[in-house]
């Protein structure tokens, strides 16, 4: 700068190793800071100050905005993760729909067949009856002839007694034969009466199985067109367009309220779940004014309760199951009553547990672990530890018999974030959200009451996250299991343990070097100097704070820059 060129030519300073340093050493001892900041001009200060501040408040709303932006990133995770599970679920139900409909199909063919063969037995048995017919009254008629040549042979040989006893014999035996010809025409007749009646019959099943088979193809065409307009439904959802999904949904479950078999009600739960989510949806989105919301609200959980409704009749206990779980989720979402609604936080824990009884039960261990996880968070909300402990305990068994042990060691440690969050309007801040180390907030800054609170809350919060620590470790990931063992140092330290907070960041610290994680390194060595603050040992603070110093950045390094100076200071006054 210009500033620096004549002073640089004026002689006063020179330069060495890159600064500006005074060339007469009494220039250096007279004119100093404090003679600057005396005679420095008053406006100077004030406008350093001012300009100090709006860099503050742009940081400070730079800060909000980032914990906002992390916040939807997470809510848009998880509305992701129940998206796809409720895809593969309609895939599987499309499939199993089309097979059925094959079926239906091959039955209606086979059925025709017999029918056709009936109808061609009828008409053989029909042919064999005339034959008879024709054949009984030509006998009746030759032995009508035969009677009456008879009688006029006995007429003419009135006189000859022989021939008239001949002639007499003759026509009792053709009569003989004509009522034995008779009696044959007779049973020919009723076997084709008979035989008549079996065609009918025959006709009339044959008609009655092309009338079911037409009734099958008919239910299998409009399960087809609801299919088809379910996953038309489906896709529309998974494009943004809610609201149109919705529409096609509701077209879909008019079709699904005519049937009465089980694939039919399976169908029918479906679509009155996926419309309660559609409003669930809605209803948290910009756009609408509360009384709408208020409405979708009460939609939804008369479109959830159908699902359960329907999924019980159909036999399906595991969607019964996921309509319990999405009850609880909605109502553990409402923070107070709303008219018309019943919505309590024990509904909640009640919901939750049906669900995770009836996974447990059909042996989804996972789904049944989440559900416990659920109501225990809700029961914990409302200040019954007893209870909440139970259902925790219930939720790390189930997720051990899935044999999945990064799922065991995942709800450990879920069970100990929700511990830990617990308090957090007492710790003002979580640690995970802080802009830098150095503004999580030291036991000795709570007070007492406060610091009562949270003992026993966080003793169970550190179990959890050492239990959850050892699993990581047997499984060898390295960076959980670290992570895992620092939260747990954090929650043994607002316990009130400082020694075993110690303990597990040196832990922590070790697993992180070991596995050459250095975005995590500096921030343990930081913490580990807090930790060292609060027991009194400045020495090792001292230590720790100038180890981490080159792993950190930004305004992490500059606290850690500060921390290092008063240190040395208090350390130096000390010695």
């Amino acid at each position: 700068s210009l500033i620096k060129s004549h002073l640089k030519l004026s002689g006063v300073v020179c330069r060495e190793n890159g600064i500006l340093r005074v060339r007469n050493p009494i220039y250096r001892e007279v004119f100093n800071e404090k003679w600057i900041a005396q005679h420095l001009p008053p406006s100077w200060t004030k406008k350093q100050l001012a300009r100090a501040k709006r860099i503050q408040f742009a940081l400070i709303a730079l800060l909000i905005l980032v914990a906002l932006l992390t916040l939807l990133v997470t809510v848009l995770a998880i509305k992701a993760n129940i998206q796809t599970r409720i895809a593969n679920e309609q895939t599987r139900l499309a499939q199993d729909s089309a097979k059925r409909e094959a079926e239906a199909r091959q039955e209606a063919v086979l059925a025709k067949n017999e029918a056709l063969r009936a109808a061609q037995s009828e008409a053989e048995a029909r042919h064999v009856a005339e034959m008879r017919r024709q054949q009984a009254e030509k006998a009746a008629n030759t032995a009508t002839l035969e009677g009456r040549q008879a009688v006029q042979a006995a007429t003419r040989e009135k006189k000859a007694h022989d021939e008239a006893v001949q002639s007499a014999h003759r026509e009792a035996v053709a009569r003989k034969e004509a009522n034995a010809q008779f009696k044959l025409a007779e049973e020919a007749l009723k076997r084709e009466e008979k035989a008549s009646a079996l065609a009918e019959d025959a006709r009339n099943e044959a008609l009655k199985q092309t009338r079911e088979a037409d009734a099958q193809r008919q239910l299998a065409e409009n399960r087809a067109n609801t299919e088809r307009l379910y996953l038309e439904a489906f896709d529309v959802t998974r494009s943004g367009h809610p609201e149109k999904a919705l529409e096609k949904f509701e077209k879909a479950l008019e079709l699904y309220q005519h049937s009465d078999d089980p694939v039919g009600k399976s169908s029918l739960a479906s679509a009155h779940r996926r419309i309660g989510e559609i409003y669930i949806q809605l209803s948290t989105t910009f756009g609408f004014d509360e009384e709408r919301k208020e409405e979708m609200r009460k939609l939804a959980l008369q479109h959830f309760n159908s699902a359960r409704q329907a999924y019980h009749e159909a036999n399906e206990p595991l969607g019964e199951a996921l309509a319990y779980e999405l009850l609880g989720g909605f109502y553990a979402s409402q923070t107070t009553p709303n008219p018309g609604v019943p919505v309590t936080k024990e509904r909640a824990d009640d919901s939750y547990i049906k669900a995770a009884e009836i996974y447990e039960k059909y042996g989804s261990y996972s789904e049944a672990a989440s559900a416990y996880v659920g109501a225990g968070q809700i029961v914990l909300n409302l200040e019954d530890g007893l209870k909440a402990d139970g259902y925790f305990k219930k939720a790390v068994e189930t997720s051990q018999l899935t044999g999945d042990r990064k799922l065991y060691a995942s709800t450990l440690n879920s069970l100990g974030e929700i511990y830990y969050k617990k308090y957090t309007d007492v710790l003002r801040l979580y640690f995970h959200t802080l802009s830098t180390i150095f503004e999580m907030p030291l036991r000795k800054d709570l007070s007492k009451e406060q610091s009562d609170k949270i003992s026993k809350v966080m003793r169970e919060a550190a179990v959890y996250y050492s239990e959850a620590s050892k699993v990581y470790h047997d499984l060898g990931d390295a960076r959980s299991e670290a992570l895992a063992l620092r939260q747990s140092a954090y929650a043994l330290y607002y316990a009130g343990e400082n020694m075993n907070a110690i303990a597990a960041m040196q832990d922590a610290l070790t697993v992180f070097r070991a596995a050459n994680i250095t975005s995590e390194i500096g921030i343990a060595l930081v913490s580990l100097g807090r930790l060292y603050e609060e027991v009194g040992d400045y020495q090792k603070a001292l230590q720790a704070y100038k180890d981490g110093y080159p792993y950190m950045l930004g305004m992490d390094q500059t606290g850690a820059k500060q921390r290092i100076e008063q240190l040395s200071k208090q350390v130096g006054g000390l010695k």
